[in-house]
């Protein structure tokens, strides 16, 4: 898992585990404590349900099979026994973040990175309470001659590399057979054109990647620089996503969403987004991309 830094006191943050994914807190300044706390409780109700549903499921149990107690004692353990647990562990965490106290922190002298993925340049954080960052941020940034020099991630290599491998084995090895199947089948309907679907699939998928890399990369290397920051984060069963905010160079608040592969980016953390000027809406937190600046 990666560290996570505080961005008000930059201290090390501290995770708490949640039925999916992860929320950070800061101990020592209190940063996202409340997010953290919120998350848990939420995750108790669906928890305390699926308890009470086990119980009722054992009493059912016992009620058609009152001998066999070693059914029921399985049942118990499995049906009930992974949702108590969580649900103490929750409970814990909870009490755990209640009883910390917290330091203020002076939001002018705070300094902070914003990735552990790509090489930042540090930003004194000033913002306001206002959920938008100094706008000047990230002057480095700034400064780099367009269009800017680009690598892509190591997470971006890899998924590059992983969907050429897919995609070239799948037109070589299967896709010919499949190609003639579906013409043999084509006069019999539905069944002729369900022999399409991974082909669909797997180009589909090939070509949205495709347009998404390019897209990014000239964003990255021709797009305006602001100084934005995470309003949220939500965790799904496979991806980490944010909602964020900046403003543009005519000072207008652009709200936006995306997915997060680095996993690093939690709320109240600034970040450098990059956006098209004739188009604001079209933009990207760096960390968020597979692809960023090559510093060397």
């Amino acid at each position: 898992m990666a560290k996570v830094i505080c961005p008000d006191c930059t201290s090390k943050a501290v995770s708490v585990s949640l039925v999916q994914g992860h929320k950070y807190y800061c101990p020592s300044c209190g940063w996202n404590a409340d997010v953290a706390k919120s998350a848990l409780i939420s995750d108790r109700k669906p928890m305390a349900i699926m308890a009470a549903i086990g119980v009722m499921i054992v009493v059912l149990v016992l009620l058609r099979n009152p001998g066999d107690r070693v059914l029921a004692g399985l049942v118990a353990a499995f049906v009930c026994g992974i949702p108590l647990a969580f649900l103490a562990f929750a409970t814990y965490q909870i009490r755990k973040l209640k009883g910390l106290m917290f330091q203020p922190v002076d939001h002018e002298a705070a300094v902070f990175s914003t990735s552990q993925s790509a090489p930042l340049p540090k930003t004194v954080r000033t913002r306001p309470n206002t959920g938008i960052s100094v706008k000047d941020g990230y002057r480095e940034l700034v400064a780099l001659a367009r269009p800017r020099k680009l690598k892509m991630t190591w997470r971006g290599r890899l998924y590059s590399v992983s969907g050429a491998v897919i995609v070239i084995l799948y037109s070589y090895f299967r896709f010919p057979a499949t190609w003639s199947l579906f013409w043999q089948s084509y006069s019999h309907g539905i069944k002729g054109w369900l022999l399409l679907g991974w082909p669909v699939i797997i180009y589909g998928y090939a070509f949205v990647f495709l347009r998404n890399r390019l897209r990014e990369r000239h964003l990255i290397a021709n797009g305006e620089v602001a100084s934005g920051y995470v309003v949220a984060q939500q965790n799904s069963r496979y991806t980490q996503s944010i909602q964020y905010s900046f403003q543009d160079a005519t000072e207008r608040v652009i709200n936006a969403n995306c997915n997060d592969p680095s996993r690093s980016l939690y709320e109240g953390m600034t970040v450098p987004v990059f956006y098209d000027r004739e188009n604001p809406d079209r933009s990207l937190p760096l960390p968020c991309s597979l692809t960023t600046i090559d510093t060397d």
